[in-house]
């Protein structure tokens, strides 16, 4: 339920006149042990990865409501999040997320190798300045993560990027990486506010090892921080070749073309209709147990899915219930 305040701040001198407006919100947004609080209030993250894929433009919407359709669309499917793929977004969609009521976690603009005193490094923090600079007011702003996956000895480095900020700008939890773990088996983390991670070790925080009534609490015994699932999901469903009339822009389904080609070679194109709707079927059950896994395990504290819709940003990843235009593919509904 959010709620946005205005602030105008003006100065008088001598001979000239500066005003500003600022627009923000009051909110607490903590880390108790391993359970995110806001505002006093336990919250479980229920997200989605954004990769910066748009399809009919090639770069994203810079006005309000095409962020509040995606935001809205994501509500509507029982999201609360969105983790943003070694990207910051547009100004438009903080200020959607404001007005929706939606979280946000962006990550500077590195899927790199950072090791202490490299060039990179030094980029995390310039990086890291701006957008706060920029963005750091926006109230859905209540995760910040430095990189997709880092490599090199980013295990020395970053926990002291986590600690410069925490005391820079505390409005808002930070992690060491998105996807690695800073901690090799279960037990206590120092040096990150939460972890968004796919395993700890050789202990796996996704996948069907914690189906039908199980759990994955042996891969989080002793971690004292909120932990949220890495891409969760990345269950695959066959595609209705319907969907190829939608590229109308910047990017072809060349991809698309090619299996239905295939399908079409072995007498099977009548059979399309039919393999989407039961590859779907199964990609939703495999959902519903990888999530109802994930919400029954004490101490982890949400999950961020590969996607909710089908991700063309690194070439086919037909792992949405939704279409990558962000609509349904007809085999479920919200409300199932």
């Amino acid at each position: 339920s959010p709620y946005l305040y205005d602030l105008t701040i003006t100065l008088h001198a001598s001979r000239s006149v500066d005003s500003r407006s600022v627009r923000f919100g009051l909110r607490e947004f903590t880390a108790h042990g391993n359970q995110f609080v806001l505002n006093g209030h336990p919250i479980n993250l229920r997200g989605t990865h954004n990769g910066g894929d748009f399809p009919l433009t090639g770069y994203p919407p810079t006005d309000v409501e095409s962020w509040k359709r995606i935001y809205r669309t994501c509500r509507e499917w029982g999201l609360n999040h969105m983790r943003f793929h070694s990207w910051c977004p547009p100004e438009a969609a903080f200020i959607a997320a404001d007005e929706v009521g939606f979280y946000l976690q962006p990550e500077c603009g590195m899927w790199n190798e950072i090791s202490p005193g490299s060039a990179m490094e030094r980029m995390l923090y310039e990086e890291t300045d701006a957008i706060i600079r920029a963005y750091g007011n926006h109230p859905s702003f209540m995760l910040l993560s430095p990189s997709n996956e880092p490599k090199g000895r980013w295990k020395e480095s970053l926990p002291h990027w986590v600690e410069h900020y925490r005391h820079e700008d505390a409005r808002r939890l930070y992690t060491t990486g998105t996807g690695w773990s800073l901690i090799d088996v279960p037990g206590p983390v120092a040096g990150a506010d939460y972890l968004a991670i796919g395993r700890i070790g050789l202990n796996l925080l996704r996948g069907n090892s914690a189906w039908f009534g199980r759990d994955y609490s042996q891969s989080l015994t002793g971690v004292n921080v909120p932990v949220v699932s890495h891409e969760l999901g990345q269950w695959c469903a066959y595609p209705d070749y319907d969907v190829i009339r939608k590229f109308t822009g910047y990017l072809r389904p060349g991809n698309y073309k090619i299996f239905r080609d295939s399908l079409a070679s072995h007498g099977l194109m009548a059979k399309d209709k039919d393999f989407a709707r039961a590859s779907g079927r199964f990609q939703l059950a495999c959902y519903k147990e990888e999530i109802e896994a994930n919400l029954r395990t004490p101490g982890l504290d949400g999950f961020q899915l590969l996607d909710l819709h089908d991700y063309m940003g690194q070439g086919t990843a037909l792992v949405g219930l939704l279409d990558p235009f962000w609509e349904s593919k007809g085999y479920t509904t919200p409300r199932e």
